[in-house]
């Protein structure tokens, strides 16, 4: 990291407004991006649906731009 900015400690992280937050990672997206370690999405998994929640996912896919399957993976737990 030598030359770069100093990364905060999660103390000051946490000090942080949300604003401060967002700056700080917007000003340093480089190299967070070059330190951050890629998701792995190694599993496969197949639901059933019914005919009405399968028209509510894919109009919020549509809604989204995105594909029903990414949204679905998007869909917090509850």
């Amino acid at each position: 990291m030598a030359g770069g900015p100093t990364r905060p400690s999660a103390r000051d992280i946490a000090a942080m407004d949300e604003a401060e937050r967002a700056q700080w990672f917007y000003d340093n997206r480089e190299q967070v991006a070059e330190e951050s370690t890629p998701a792995v999405l190694d599993r496969v998994v197949s639901v059933r649906v019914s005919p009405d929640d399968l028209g509510l996912l894919t109009e919020a896919a549509a809604a989204t731009g995105m594909k029903p399957s990414a949204t679905a993976g998007r869909v917090p737990p509850g």
